[in-house]
């Protein structure tokens, strides 16, 4: 593979480094997208939370400028790093950030193969191989401080945030319900 101009920085970058697209699909749901990561916000009369944080912490940064109220919670879907690499850059005003019971393996198994998981990203995307990137990235990575398995409620202001274990994609996954939304934020779309 050759790499071209496009190409010259690690996966992670690059997706990272595409534009973040803001959008709000319901009132009360922001959102921020990359290509292949996405995050959601929800303002309530109390603070705010914040369902998964993209891939870096450029991107969450970016996210945060649009936050206005303080972040209470984050809650990670899964331990992609497409979905828990930006918390770094949210943890401000120290959230609780919450998981499924399993997220923490799954976050220690990246650390342990991180050469391994360099060379499937760099295939799977087709960018360049960078294991020492890799690992890192994965240094920044916020481990959740609370994690369930079976069903969560949190409420917070006006809002009720219903959160269920589940095994789809990967086995730690978290989803949740927010009934005054009629909203459902299932990780992966």
């Amino acid at each position: 593979m050759t790499d071209s101009p496009n190409t010259s920085a690690t996966g992670i970058q690059l997706i990272a480094n595409q534009s973040l697209q803001f959008a709000n699909p319901v009132a009360g749901i922001q959102m921020a997208v990359l290509p292949i990561a996405g995050a959601a916000w929800i303002d309530t009369d109390d603070g705010v939370v914040v369902i998964d944080t993209l891939i870096g912490e450029r991107a969450a940064r970016q996210m945060f400028e649009r936050i206005k109220g303080q972040i209470k919670y984050i809650i990670y879907t899964h331990g992609h790093l497409d979905h828990v690499g930006g918390t770094a850059a949210l943890m401000r005003d120290s959230p609780v950030v919450i998981a499924s019971d399993y997220l923490p393996d799954r976050l220690d198994s990246y650390k342990m193969l991180a050469q391994h998981r360099a060379r499937i990203s760099a295939q799977q995307f087709n960018l360049p191989e960078d294991p020492e990137r890799f690992a890192g990235s994965l240094q920044r990575v916020v481990y959740p401080t609370e994690t369930f398995i079976g069903t969560r409620t949190i409420s917070l202001g006006n809002r009720t945030f219903e959160l269920r274990t589940a095994r789809a994609e990967t086995d730690d996954v978290c989803w949740v319900w927010i009934p005054e939304l009629k909203a459902a934020f299932i990780g992966d779309r």
